[in-house]
């Protein structure tokens, strides 16, 4: 039994260290591929402001194409449009700042198409949404339904708990590791197994904790080859069923842990038993399953409404 925790362990450390090399390298790949080679003319050398560049640049393609989407719909959406049009002449504004910053004469922010035109303030015009420029900015969603928002203020409130408690765990594991360590080397005091076996189940805990938090935050690594492809709705349909395939996969793998915890158990009883530390593979499956339902039922929401949400500027991954 104590052989199958440590499987466990080992597959989750294992998954989490592929995850974020894998993350590494396709970003590298792609400042290679793009920015290194100058496919989108941007100016030569680096700086800190390449990235909100490249983040601005891809936010405001996106902005021009779904201006263009509005424009050519037969009833038009005469509010959405201004939206949009403010929005672009603000990313552009952003760019030229940019631009600027870096030394480069200024060249089109989007592709070839129609001219968004800048009409004077208005008191009655919508105001513009900010964009989100980086990975680190504040997500918020303006067009949020009564649905929408109380099942975000579920998601968050747990998602809340699971930041507090990977916290708390990942200074449980430090300190009693250091404390073991100093007083095994500095005073010649052994502490015995039962702060070997905090580390174990902490580690594995705080993987599968980690794994439920990255699936609130929607961090997990991700290859939108296809969904860049797609309009901002498809993408938006595609994520639902995506959604729907993740918690499919979670059932599976809380049924695991629930049978795995039925039959773990060890002769010797340790200060964290066997049987404790396989408990959070269902508990953390369940907090996975938990997320991407109500992040299936938002999308939902916005599909019915005819609403899209505010997407993440993408990072090249």
């Amino acid at each position: 039994m104590a052989i199958a925790a440590a499987f466990c362990f080992r597959l989750a450390f294992s998954a989490c260290i592929f995850g974020h090399l894998r993350l590494r390298l396709d970003r590298w790949a792609a400042y290679h591929r793009d920015v290194g080679a100058n496919k989108d003319d941007d100016p030569p050398g680096r700086s800190p402001f390449r990235d909100e560049h490249e983040a601005a640049l891809q936010r405001a393609d996106a902005l021009q194409a779904e201006l263009d989407a509005e424009r050519a719909k037969g009833t038009k959406n005469e509010a959405r449009i201004g939206a949009l049009e403010s929005q672009l002449a603000e990313q552009r504004s952003r760019l030229t700042d940019i631009e600027k910053k870096l030394g480069a004469t200024s060249h089109p922010a989007t592709s070839p198409g129609p001219a968004a035109s800048e009409p004077p303030p208005d008191a009655g015009a919508p105001a513009s949404r900010d964009s989100l420029l980086s990975m680190s900015a504040e997500m918020t969603f303006p067009d949020d339904g009564q649905v929408s928002r109380y099942v975000r203020l579920v998601d968050n409130g747990v998602g809340r708990i699971e930041q507090g408690l990977l916290f708390f765990l990942l200074a449980a594991i430090v300190l009693t590791a250091a404390s073991a360590a100093l007083a095994d080397k500095i005073f010649d005091i052994h502490l015995g197994r039962w702060w070997f076996t905090v580390v174990r189940g902490g580690t594995f805990t705080i993987a599968m904790f980690a794994a439920a938090f990255a699936t609130h935050q929607q961090r997990h690594l991700a290859m939108d080859l296809v969904s860049r492809r797609l309009t901002p709705r498809n993408r938006l349909i595609l994520g639902a069923v995506l959604k729907l395939f993740t918690i499919a996969i979670a059932i599976i793998l809380l049924r695991s842990g629930l049978h795995q915890r039925d039959h773990v158990g060890g002769t010797v009883e340790e200060f964290v038993s066997d049987k404790t530390i396989v408990t959070m593979m269902p508990v953390g499956a369940a907090l996975i399953i938990l997320h991407s339902f109500l992040h299936f039922v938002i999308d939902l929401d916005y599909l019915v409404r005819g609403k899209l949400p505010p997407e993440r500027a993408r990072s090249g991954h």
